[in-house]
């Protein structure tokens, strides 16, 4: 059995993928069925599969697991063996037929047409059969036709087989030919036969795709670079905090887009949009001469440079830096000075210990 978180953070995943679909119309949903059924099973080789700590922890990581799975198998062109299930539940059929034969006989005239005529004639009435079937999927609610996807991809998919380049190169006798014409609904019986005779598709091809992904996810792991800056909220103390050294992680740290301001040994990277966006004014900055340039909106950090990237800050940085953004400000309009203005603020944390210092030394 496999992880049961796994299986939790791929269902949701589904259920996202179907509460999409129920969005658009019965005609859209229909052609998504191959889809739906395609990542069904690789849920199903998801919990069948046992992984290692790190691999679990790799895999949860990725909030689109599901969706990119399924794009790296199509991509792949490993192919499952669909094909090969549904021949064998035609063989199936057929034996069933031929030991009917005689009253199979009886529905037809016992004349034997052109094979290539009776092969034309056999997929033009399954064909008429298939969107038989489908004008009544259609009659159904959203949610019937997604529960029923597993059934109207099999079906597609039994038709595709009997399409004319499966018909040329398999030698079916006339005589077989003449059998599944006369049978009542050839494609729905031969879906009943793949059910009854429990024909279930190998999930190899899955397997090997979701072990090739995991591959590719612990080299980029391997491959990542983290790096410890100072991260400075609006009225928070400054603290240190590592992060990947990627344009997500930076992102997701200043709440969107960012924005680097070069200093000679560092960078602030700030919210690219943080003064747009209205987010809480954060601190000041100031020239050489000590006065005020700008005022950062929202999250920034603090970063090293290197020759081509933001690098970590060292030690006498990280002190400089925390020393330079400390105390945090808030900020006023100045009536008299006709401008904003702004004080230094306190943590409340800070604000406690000192009183208790201070009454430590009365004592």
């Amino acid at each position: 059995m496999g992880s049961k978180r796994l299986a939790n953070h791929l269902q949701a995943m589904y259920e996202d993928f179907v509460a999409e679909l129920i969005k658009k119309n019965k005609e859209e949903i229909v052609p998504r069925s191959y889809e739906l059924t395609k990542k069904k099973k690789i849920i199903q080789t998801f919990n069948e599969e046992v992984f290692s700590a790190k691999e679990e922890k790799l895999l949860l990581a990725d909030e689109k697991l599901l969706e990119r799975i399924y794009n790296e198998w199509l991509l792949s062109g490993k192919i499952d063996n669909t094909s090969d299930i549904i021949d064998k539940g035609i063989e199936q059929y057929l034996k069933y037929l031929r030991e009917n034969y005689t009253a199979a006989k009886r529905k037809g005239d016992g004349k034997v047409a052109d094979i290539k005529e009776l092969k034309m004639q056999l997929f033009s009435q399954m064909e008429a059969e298939y969107w038989s079937f489908i004008d009544e999927v259609l009659q159904k609610d959203k949610e019937e036709i997604i529960a029923d996807a597993y059934k109207i991809n099999t079906m597609q998919e039994i038709l595709g087989m009997f399409g004319v380049d499966y018909l040329a190169e398999k030698e079916l006798s006339a005589q077989e030919v003449q059998l599944l014409l006369a049978a009542d609904k050839p494609l729905e019986s031969i879906y009943a036969e793949w059910i009854r005779n429990d024909l279930i598709e190998d999930k190899d091809v899955f397997r090997i795709t979701i072990k090739e992904y995991l591959k590719l996810l612990e080299e980029k792991d391997m491959n990542k670079e983290q790096i410890e800056i100072l991260v400075v909220e609006p009225g928070k103390k400054p603290y240190v905090k590592t992060i990947d050294n990627s344009l997500q992680a930076m992102q997701e740290v200043v709440g969107g887009y960012i924005e680097p301001i070069y200093f000679d040994d560092a960078a602030i990277v700030v919210n690219e949009e943080g003064k747009v966006n209205k987010l809480p004014l954060n601190r000041s900055l100031y020239d050489e001469s000590g006065e005020r340039f700008d005022i950062i909106a929202g999250t920034f950090f603090v970063c090293g440079l290197g020759e081509e990237k933001f690098t970590s800050l060292n030690e006498k940085q990280k002190e400089q830096y925390a020393r330079e953004f400390y105390p945090a400000e808030m900020f006023f309009h100045n009536d008299i000075k006709g401008e904003l203005d702004s004080r230094k603020i306190y943590p409340m944390d800070d604000i406690k210990k000192k009183a208790a210092k201070n009454k430590e030394q009365e004592r």
